[in-house]
């Protein structure tokens, strides 16, 4: 199957088989005036918004560095959302012949096509921008983090090294470079938080926060490399930063730093810690319903079902009746 078809197929599957476009195809019609936006509108537009994302990561300079850069862009992106592969594989190609900074055509398909849940084919497309393109840093790049995400570290580091070597030689502008070294740096810092060697990771992630400072999954990073380090102070800080990072970005609240902490002390088997900030977040937080229902729900499983009993009662008299507050009734019958 060629990569045009590939396009076509992954990207109307991208609604095909979405719960959004589902739901609207089982539908009855309708009698009352029909909304301004329809399902398949919004569909469509988170689909942009992610893969819109995707590029911007993937992008020295970011895809709207230049107005016809952003033009292009977003007409492929419309174009493969659309379902027309071939005109997203025509304008993908026709940007990369001309401008100098643009990844060549089969890394950005590949990006697209994971983007779209389609791996097997990210990987063929993948593995055809290696051997097209040997030299450019952006595909180990990419190789490099498909293995980290898939815990396969050895592989990673193999390909980071080789991008580093790349990018490092002449033919590559600031821009060029600076995204290539960011992109290691983060790939490199992963690795090794994975290998446990913090103090090797900590430099990485500070040539990051120069550039991207309020960044969520560097804000992440280095909070739990703190708390590894045994600085909960300083954990407890960043992870109050990430908070705030996440609501800027335009996500919501989340979980509270204390209960984030929490987390960890209890997956690591220091319940006592666990307990202790769970705690501190349901006194600090009293009129937070998500903070009294995971507050309730850790009560019960230390079978204090009186305190939980309590925290429950609370909430229904605040909010009423809840999933939450239904599933811990349970939990305790």
């Amino acid at each position: 199957m060629n990569v045009c078809k590939l396009l076509t197929i992954i990207a109307i599957g991208v609604f095909a088989f979405s719960p959004t476009a589902v739901a609207q195809q089982t539908q009855t019609p309708a009698t009352s005036a029909q909304p301004t936006t329809s399902p398949q509108d919004e569909n469509r537009k988170r689909a942009i918004e992610t893969l819109t994302r995707e590029l911007t990561e993937m992008v020295p300079g970011g895809i709207d560095s230049t107005p016809a850069r952003k033009t292009a862009t977003d007409a492929i992106l419309q174009s493969f959302v659309a379902g027309d592969g071939a005109k997203a594989l025509e304008l993908i190609k026709a940007l990369s012949a001309s401008d100098s900074t643009f990844p060549p055509a089969e890394l950005v398909i590949a990006s697209l096509q994971f983007s779209a849940n389609n791996p097997t084919a990210g990987r063929q497309t993948m593995e055809t921008a290696a051997m097209e393109h040997p030299s450019y840093p952006g595909v180990f790049l990419a190789l490099a983090r498909l293995a980290i995400n898939e815990n396969r570290s050895a592989d990673g580091l193999s390909h980071l090294e080789k991008a580093e070597r790349l990018f490092n030689q002449s033919q590559w502008n600031e821009v060029e470079k600076n995204h290539f070294r960011l992109k290691y740096y983060d790939g490199l810092a992963d690795i090794k938080i994975r290998y446990k060697k913090w103090d090797e990771a900590i430099p990485l992630l500070q040539e990051i926060a120069k550039v991207t400072p309020n960044d969520p999954k560097l804000l992440v990073r280095q909070a739990e490399i703190m708390y590894r380090k045994d600085n909960t102070p300083e954990a407890i800080g960043l992870l109050s930063k990430f908070s705030e990072a996440m609501k800027e970005s335009g996500a919501e609240q989340g979980r509270r730093p204390e209960l984030m902490l929490a987390t960890w002390f209890n997956r690591d088997g220091n319940t006592d810690e666990a307990h202790k900030w769970i705690i501190t977040a349901n006194e600090k937080y009293p009129d937070d319903v998500e903070v009294t229902a995971e507050y309730a729900d850790w009560m019960v499983g230390q079978k204090r079902f009186a305190d939980a009993q309590i925290a429950i009662k609370k909430i229904v008299d605040a909010k009423g009746e809840t999933i939450a507050t239904k599933f811990i009734k349970g939990k305790i019958a």
